[in-house]
């Protein structure tokens, strides 16, 4: 099934509320009140211990702050339990929370709504199974589509999917559905959406090949240390978050929102899951989102040359001076996400990688048909896509070192950018 529509017609094909078939174990996800989700997991009799399926010191950490609301329940990060027949069903609160965490939050206040990912609920199939059930007292956005008091996905899609609850049913919508808090101001509203019709419009043309699916924009203020800063992610139901923010932003926070938007709309045009099995997953992923945020800003205007420029010299220092004299194969993952190298070394390896590439082709095609190609089945190499492309006889010379296991990312830095002259190196301020 193909969708034409880039508003309100989207694709959903396995999924129809109501239609479902039964379950073994039954995972509710609920809007409890404005500051807490209910999950209740219905389990069969004889399923005393179910492991959840994803399992991490991010996943665990999220995990421990469930609130138990059985006696004879728990979850230790790891799997659900519970002591004895009699509990058939185990049932959490689980407060909504604006901290920051790897992936996708678990429960995250967007006004009056909460996001929510399933991901961080997802149990095994160890005792049957599994359906996701959803419900609020407003809406449910879920899939591109808002539903009314209740959904259910059954299956492994329910494993994976970003839902929003809302406490007060969602007006229809008259082209792409969006819900915002009301905290945040007409003007900054207008903004966002000029940006994310802007975004889209230019990746339409620019990447003809790309299937873009309108996600569910979910946009909200929130407070952290520090001052005014961004967060958010590009799943189906697209979390924008503004923190420390304004009442009257200035330039400089009008420009995080643009950009911030604009990186998260771009991610809509990749195949994150797609590349998920390739060695450099997340610089493909994030650092593609950075590289085509970049050039959608540049072209609209949102960064002047010398911005962008800046910028581009910015996040290349931060590549080097993290990674130093390791190769970008020696950092461990843990520490490429904490450190968000994928994003600052992600974005100069395009940057650079593209401008020096060889043969004809714009380098904006060069990813749409890297991206292509992968929708078609194949597993082309990262490296001598965006390098060579379909140019014969040609071998990628830059990224293979600078994204290797054997050259210090310092060295091949300063042989590409000294033998290409696209940049002089200086030492740091």
């Amino acid at each position: 099934m193909k969708c034409h529509s880039l508003r309100l017609t989207l694709c959903a094909a396995f999924f129809l509320p109501g239609l479902a078939s039964a379950a073994d174990v039954e995972v509710h996800i609920r809007l409890a009140d404005p500051g807490a989700l209910e999950v209740r997991y219905a389990l069969p009799a004889g399923c005393l211990r179910l492991p959840f399926e994803r399992i991490s010191d991010a996943y665990q950490a999220i995990r421990a702050t469930w609130q138990s609301q059985d006696a004879c329940a728990a979850a230790d990060g790891g799997a659900l339990s519970r002591t004895g027949e009699a509990c058939q069903q185990v049932r959490f609160r689980v407060p909504a929370s604006t901290a920051k965490v790897t992936g996708y939050p678990g429960a995250f206040p967007i006004g009056e709504a909460i996001y929510a990912h399933t991901s961080k609920y997802a149990v095994t199939t160890a005792c049957g199974s599994v359906s996701y059930h959803f419900a609020a007292p407003g809406s449910i956005g879920l899939q591109g589509k808002i539903h009314h008091a209740s959904a259910t996905v059954t299956g492994a899609a329910g494993a994976d999917l970003a839902v929003l609850l809302t406490p007060r049913a969602l007006p229809p919508a008259n082209g792409a559905i969006a819900y915002y808090d009301p905290a945040l101001s007409a003007a900054a509203v207008a903004q966002i959406q000029a940006t994310a019709d802007a975004t889209i419009a230019f990746y339409r043309k620019a990447l003809p090949d790309a299937q873009f699916n309108m996600p569910i924009l979910a946009a909200g203020l929130a407070t952290e240390p520090g001052g005014p800063n961004v967060g958010g992610d590009a799943a189906d139901i697209m979390r924008l978050t503004f923190f420390n923010w304004p009442s009257a932003p200035q330039p400089e926070e009008q420009r995080k929102m643009r950009l911030l938007v604009a990186h998260e709309m771009s991610h809509r045009f990749q195949l994150r899951d797609a590349v998920d099995a390739y060695p450099h997953a997340r610089l493909i992923h994030e650092g593609g989102g950075e590289f085509l945020r970049w050039m959608v800003s540049i072209k609209k205007g949102w960064l002047t040359h010398a911005q962008a420029g800046q910028e581009l010299d910015d996040k290349l220092a931060d590549c080097m001076l993290g990674t130093g004299a390791r190769s970008w194969g020696e950092l461990a993952r843990r520490e490429i996400a904490m450190n968000t190298y994928d994003y600052s070394c992600g974005l100069p390896a395009y940057a650079y990688a593209l401008a020096a590439r060889q043969g004809k082709g714009s380098a904006l095609l060069r990813i749409n048909d890297f991206y292509r190609d992968l929708r078609q089945g194949a597993a082309p190499g990262f490296e001598q896509a965006l390098e060579c492309g379909g140019t014969p006889l040609c071998q990628a010379r830059w990224l293979p070192p600078l994204l290797g296991k054997t050259v210090p990312m310092t060295a091949a830095w300063h042989d590409l950018l000294g033998t290409t002259r696209m940049a002089t190196l200086a030492a740091p301020t």
